[in-house]
């Protein structure tokens, strides 16, 4: 079961209140299920991240573990407690902050077909908002722009500019420009709406700065098991050197790095299900099994499978040979190795060259040959 919290562009609530309501949450839902949900785990992510450990700083009675992605808790190790501030300054020192952009341009020649060409919302947008929603997107942009991210923007850019030339051919550039201002325009004004400027004055000063002051050196208090998952990308915070730290200074972290991912690490690529039950921060019984909770490939993955390495056969040309049990003598191929045993296990001894491209071979020839599909044992470090 799954709860979320959304703090509202509008909620001036400091950071102690929404400890305190997250704190009074945990304990009314357990009252009214008569403790049968258990303990919790929290999750949070950047400002979440610092969230849920002021929430376990204050109580941990109630609490299973913790799963803290790109955490704030680095947060008085970052620039943010001066930039924020400027950036929310922005409306407030632009001459005419207050105009109104058709205000301002009204009395200007061609101010009329001007504004037709700027779709709506723009021309109600004061200047001071839109010299704020210009810089500051500028900003968050720069800043959160990783490998991955940016590899999406040129995708997006070359798509778009391949949909200009086509509809230049087809005659219909003009409604395809209108679109893409309408959709630019969109970003602008979600912008404004998700963090205005007097939001980010207020985030920086009373939830960020003040929750950095709570938790300044007594993360080692957090005595629930702690997860940290950081992206090695990240350019808002510094999450992979934060997800070290973590690791050396609570009595109970694990941390996951996930490379080539910025501040935005939970996004669709990552399976939070599939890293809780690999952690110690979910109850035992909720923890992966890797034996008996494997779900096998299907056929056709199977024979992908093989197919793969049908380049390294060909190089290699590989010769398998086994030890006819009946006879005692070796013999071409795999016909030694004994058939599947009515479901019970067979531990197959081997090892392997340089680089394991043998493995790969041995693995796929026994599964052409025997219908056999092998599994290799290693020690639990080398899953994380």
């Amino acid at each position: 079961e799954v709860r979320r919290l959304q703090v509202l562009a509008q909620d001036r609530r400091t950071f102690d209140e929404l400890v305190a309501f997250v704190l009074a949450y945990i304990d009314d839902w357990q009252t009214r299920s008569a403790g049968t949900n258990g303990k919790v785990v929290l999750m949070g992510e950047s400002f979440g991240g610092l969230l849920a450990s002021g929430v376990a700083l204050k109580n941990q009675t109630q609490l299973q573990g913790l799963l803290l992605a790109n955490p704030a808790t680095s947060f008085d190790r970052t620039d943010w407690a001066t930039i924020g501030p400027l950036l929310a300054s922005i409306p407030s020192r632009v001459p005419l902050s207050d105009t109104r952009l058709k205000d301002l341009v009204q009395n200007t020649p061609g101010a009329e077909a001007l504004l037709r060409l700027l779709p709506l919302p723009v021309p109600d947008k004061s200047v001071g908002e839109l010299a704020y929603a210009a810089v500051a997107g500028g900003t968050l942009l720069a800043r959160a722009l990783d490998q991955k991210l940016a590899g999406t923007l040129f995708n997006l850019l070359t798509g778009q500019g391949g949909q200009i030339v086509t509809a230049a051919q087809d005659g219909q550039l003009t409604q395809k420009l209108q679109t893409l201002s309408q959709d630019t325009v969109r970003l602008l004004d979600s912008l404004l709406l998700t963090l205005p400027a007097d939001t980010v004055a207020h985030r920086v000063d009373k939830c960020l700065g003040m929750g950095a002051q709570r938790i300044k050196g007594r993360m080692s208090e957090i005595k629930v098991p702690v997860l940290v998952l950081a992206g090695s990308d990240d350019n808002i915070l510094p999450s992979a050197d934060e997800a070290k730290r973590l690791v050396a200074a609570l009595p109970d972290c694990t941390k996951v790095i996930v490379r080539s991912q910025g501040h935005l690490v939970l996004d669709a690529a990552q399976n939070v299900t599939r890293i809780l039950t690999d952690s110690n921060v979910v109850a035992s019984k909720m923890r992966r099994d890797r034996v008996n909770d494997f779900v096998p490939p299907s056929p056709e993955e199977c024979k992908a499978a093989v197919k793969s390495v049908e380049g390294l056969r060909s190089f290699y040309s590989p010769v398998f040979l086994s030890l006819d049990a009946d006879s005692g003598k070796v013999v071409r191929g795999l016909a030694g190795i004994p058939e599947k045993l009515d479901g019970k296990p067979m531990l197959f001894i081997g090892n392997h060259q340089t680089l394991s491209l043998d493995l790969t071979m041995l693995v796929s020839q026994v599964y052409d040959e025997k219908g056999i599909l092998m599994r290799g044992l290693a020690h639990p470090v080398l899953f994380r």
